[in-house]
This record gives C-alpha cells, structure tokens and sequence, in this order.
C-alpha cells in the first residue's frame, strides 16, 4: 500500500502529536509526493536528492525511481513510522528525523545552547565551556537515520535507547493529522 492510517501512543512526539492522534504516512515516493511537497524549502529538496543519489549507487532494489520509490526518502525534521529495534517486530515508533547517513548530529547537551551560553575567560581570551557541559557529536552510518522525539525527558529514541535506526525499519513519513479534527494539518 501506499498510504496508511496510524494512531500515537504515548507522549514522546508532545507537543507536535499528542497521545490519541491518527496520523496520514506515506509509505513511498512517486509522482504524487511532487505535489505533497511543492512549497518545500529549496535546500530540503537538495537533501532529498543527494539522499536518492547515495542510495541509487549503494542499493538497487528500490524500483523505477521516477514512478515510486519504496520506502520513501525523509529529510531532517520529518516525522517518521519505524519498527522499533527494541521490540522488532511487534511495536512501531514515531519520531522526528535528525540527521541522515553520514551526517554528524550534536548531542541534545550543546545542541540547544547559543553562544551566549558561553563565557568569555577574560584572562586566556577563550571561550569556558563549564564543567557541566559535554561537547559530544555522532556520525550516523550510511543507510541510516538519527531519530529522537520531540519530548526528549520522555522518549526511547537513537539518544537514549537504540541508536541509529537503518531504512530497513523505517515504514513512512507523517504527512497529516487526520483525528482529532480541532488539530487537522
């Protein structure tokens, strides 16, 4: 099938999807994908073509390009249905996209902070980092996906639990929110 209905369980996706949610995935590419994402930013559309080339060259048993295209090709921050490694195959999981095959992804520790969370040392001129703060980064391996959800002190994702996640497990991308109709989009 192309499309599929899902339903969130849980509250790592808050406050993007909540507990209860029926969710629209799109389990591959093809000419009406091209349509789904016209207004796309330009540089998304970049990424989802070096993505398609990488894995052109490295995998052929995805089928006529041009026609469909199976599983799809997510890009950061699109939300994804994948088998869980953890319970494969009986439970499924859906988190946001963080980094693609040979990307580096920073720590959530130092992701979120600017540069005014540093402090200028004076004396030496460089910058003090506090002994709190880790500077830790991961190369996600080729064929494969960062995942992590949206409430980070609730979720088993690629951080905290499994790691990267390869395209074998992913099923689709969340394209709408169909239930409840007061959050419809």
């Amino acid at each position: 099938s192309l499309f599929s209905l899902y339903r969130v369980n849980g509250s790592s996706m808050e406050p993007s999807l909540k507990h209860g949610d029926i969710v629209i995935v799109r389990k591959a590419d093809g000419i009406w994908q091209k349509q789904t994402r016209k207004n796309e930013d330009p540089l998304l559309t970049f990424q989802r073509r070096q993505q398609l080339d990488l894995e052109r060259t490295h995998c052929h048993s995805n089928g006529v390009s041009w026609l469909i295209h199976k599983p799809p090709t997510p890009t950061i921050n699109d939300i994804i249905v994948f088998k869980d490694p953890t319970e494969y195959p009986w439970k499924y999981s859906i988190k946001r996209v963080v980094g693609l095959g040979h990307q580096v992804v920073m720590m959530p520790s130092n992701r979120y902070r600017t540069t005014s969370d540093f402090q200028l040392d004076k004396s030496s001129g460089s910058r003090d980092t506090g002994t709190s703060m880790r500077i830790a980064s991961v190369c996600v391996p080729p064929l494969s996906l960062w995942v992590e959800g949206d409430n980070i002190a609730n979720s088993k994702d690629s951080l905290t639990s499994h790691g990267p996640i390869t395209k074998k497990l992913l099923v689709g991308v969340a394209e709408y929110r169909i239930w409840p109709p007061t959050r419809i989009g």
